[in-house]
């Protein structure tokens, strides 16, 4: 719709298949930013009225993430939309890619104002609280390639 996509994405370890990633979503106008070294961009974006797509269900080791319920259990999840949407104001609105008889489109949820919430986990668990009833709602179409609720290793980088 006109509006600059920024999108927070990991390397791939296959080397071709991650060139390849990154040359189609390039192609299709999105903005990729590799997740480390990335906030100070994807705040600047966010201040000029961009959008910043990040994907919350994907396993953070600490220090970036933290142990937040998600279906009952703790899962590792990256407190990096928390921090984000913290120091920026910005809210976050939830957006789910679905599939129907026609197609793909895009489900927005309510918006979720970070307000004057100072602790990240407690924002983190509201937005894995929205994620869990969207996958509720279509859970025939919610497909993981990792294990989401795998034990937090220590961080090999030493932090």
């Amino acid at each position: 719709r006109g509006v600059p996509l920024h999108v927070v994405s990991r390397r791939l370890r296959a080397a071709r298949l991650d060139r390849a990633w990154w040359r189609f979503r390039s192609r299709a106008g999105v903005r990729l930013h590799e997740a480390r070294g990335s906030a100070r961009a994807l705040a600047a974006a966010l201040r000029s009225g961009e959008v910043v797509a990040l994907v919350l269900d994907q396993h953070a080791p600490a220090p970036d993430g933290a142990p937040v319920p998600f279906f009952g259990e703790p899962a590792m999840t990256s407190l990096a939309l928390a921090r984000l949407a913290r120091a920026t104001g910005a809210p976050v609105l939830p957006a789910f890619l679905l599939r129907d008889d026609e197609g793909l489109h895009v489900e927005l949820g309510d918006a979720i104002a970070p307000g004057s919430a100072t602790d990240r986990v407690a924002l983190t668990r509201r937005f894995n609280s929205v994620l869990e009833q969207a996958v509720r709602n279509h859970a025939d179409q919610w497909f993981w390639w990792h294990r989401r609720w795998k034990p937090n290793k220590p961080n090999p980088r030493g932090a």
